[in-house]
């Protein structure tokens, strides 16, 4: 099957597919200063939403609320972002109404460093659009209250809260780590959890809903590292921009990341001192991030950090650590590179959708 090309005004950078189960055929896509929403077909696609904002985006999450067009003719688009003036933002569009942007000012409230990912958190209940995890260069986990009731911290506990009507700002909850943060992912199976990456190859499962702002720890429930990324980070050395963390889709005791040209995979039925199951290379000159495939669980993509690799993915098999990844070339220009990418879900089969040069890229992939 042909590979699927949209085109943008300026150069695509953060690419999120919604991975819920009534919008697996939508698509985020940002640019200079907008964010696009895409319906994505077997053939082709079509922008449903666009919402303009201040600055260019550095990350971005689906809220729980979304429901795609092709499943309700009352569908609804909401999507948390962060741009790199440090502020949130929260922006939907609704089959009855227009594109709306709320905004959330860093100020005294929240991040004062580049928000390098968010997620939303509450796994499958009822409260889960209402809390936002948020993770920066400035070494702050964010808990976003988005919209807080009362001010009793209890509310903020209970799961199975459904979203209030109160009209106060949000309030945020912070954790404090020791470096800049990477990661944060929250696990559909889990309405506890979260994992945070740091840029120094430590990696932190910790339960969100009992925080306080006193010391992080005593709410940390596993802490993992990667071996050569801390022995790195510890001898003054980088890699690259700090890794890429992510659960399996289907498994939550699995989690994967990269660091370095290296990547790690943990088994948590199989702790070993908290070091990774599997290792193994993937871009010599260092990866830049990792996505696992909701399709076929197994699989997951890397991609290179270094333009000198050009517009390609590595798509590897855990269950098959020792063989050479297949190589997903996107586009014939060798000076283009992959500046962020995710699977996209689907019943039967595995997509790719990358952010190259001034477009994005919908490619198959042929599963082992």
């Amino acid at each position: 099957m042909a590979d699927i090309t949209y085109n943008l005004e300026s150069s695509a950078d953060v690419v999120r597919a919604c991975h819920h189960d009534d919008a697996i055929d939508l698509l985020a896509v940002t640019s200079e200063h907008t964010c696009q929403v895409l319906l994505v077909g077997e053939s082709s696609c079509q922008s449903i939403a666009c919402f303009h904002l201040g600055g260019p985006v550095t990350a971005l999450a689906w809220s729980p609320r979304t429901l795609s067009p092709s499943v309700t003719d009352e569908w609804v688009i909401e999507l948390a972002l962060a741009t790199d003036d440090y502020d949130l933002h929260v922006c939907r569009k609704a089959h009855n109404e227009g594109e709306s942007v709320f905004t959330m000012g860093a100020e005294e409230t929240g991040h004062h460093g580049r928000v390098n990912d968010m997620t939303f958190c509450g796994g499958r209940t009822e409260g889960s659009p209402r809390y936002l995890a948020t993770a920066s260069d400035d070494k702050h986990l964010l808990i976003w209250d988005l919209y807080p009731s009362t001010p009793d911290f209890s509310t903020f506990m209970d799961t199975d809260a459904s979203i209030p009507s109160s009209k106060a700002d949000p309030v945020a909850y912070p954790i404090k780590y020791a470096h800049a943060l990477t990661s944060v992912c929250a696990h559909p199976s889990s309405y506890k959890e979260l994992l945070v990456g740091d840029c120094r190859g430590s990696l932190h499962i910790v339960d969100w809903r009992t925080i306080r702002e006193d010391s992080f720890r005593r709410h940390s429930i596993i802490e993992l590292v990667a071996p050569r990324a801390l022995a790195q980070g510890m001898m003054g050395f980088t890699c690259g921009k700090g890794g890429s963390v992510a659960w399996r889709w289907d498994s939550p005791d699995i989690i994967g990341a990269v660091y370095g040209s290296h990547y790690s995979i943990w088994d948590l039925t199989d702790l070993r001192g908290g070091k990774p199951k599997i290792t193994g290379a993937s871009f010599t000159d260092g990866n830049d991030r990792f996505r696992w495939c909701p399709t076929h669980p197994t699989i997951f993509g890397v991609s290179p950090i270094s333009p000198l690799a050009g517009p390609v993915i590595h798509i590897h098999n855990m269950s098959y650590p020792q063989m050479e990844p297949e190589v997903l070339e996107l586009s014939s220009t060798r000076l283009q590179r992959v500046r962020d990418f995710d699977f996209l879900a689907g019943v039967d089969h595995g997509r790719v959708a990358a952010a190259v040069g001034r477009c994005v890229i919908v490619a198959y992939i042929k599963p082992a």
